[in-house]
């Protein structure tokens, strides 16, 4: 496989969809639309298969640029989609990264996660007064994934 260097165009996700409430939006969504259910786990849901089924990182790896040599890095829900993605990947990443995010239903990311998953290097810090992801709910999902 060619590497390829520093400086050269990467590949960019779509930045909009449609969610499984038929609004069009950002691939974002906050925790408050959740808890007024304006939208639900299909939606995260949807925000993952887009980043996989679209084949991104796979065509990522066909131009050269390796896995094994790639981090991936999210805050808050980025952290969501790191950790989803990163842990269904069927290859190795570099590393996962994630700043003050969690993870969406760790019983069933576990369950699903890839074969090489065990093997991933992971980073994941948060702060000790978010309110709006507290600290020890992040801290036991976390626990889940090890």
């Amino acid at each position: 496989m060619e590497e390829k260097t520093r400086g050269e165009k990467l590949p960019r996700l779509p930045a909009s969809g449609i969610g499984s409430y038929g609004v069009e939006g950002c691939l974002f969504i906050h925790v408050e639309q959740i808890d007024e259910d304006q939208c639900g786990p299909a939606d995260i849901r949807e925000a993952v298969d887009d980043a996989v089924n679209l084949a991104m990182l796979d065509q990522q790896r066909a131009d050269g640029f390796a896995s094994e040599q790639t981090f991936l890095f999210g805050f808050s829900q980025g952290c969501l989609m790191t950790l989803e993605v990163g842990l269904r990947y069927p290859y190795k990443f570099a590393g996962l990264i994630g700043i003050s995010g969690y993870a969406h239903e760790p019983d069933k990311l576990v369950a699903e996660q890839s074969p090489v998953a065990a093997e991933q290097s992971f980073l994941i810090t948060h702060g000790t007064a978010d309110p709006l992801l507290p600290l020890a709910q992040t801290k036991t999902q976390m626990e889940q994934l090890q």
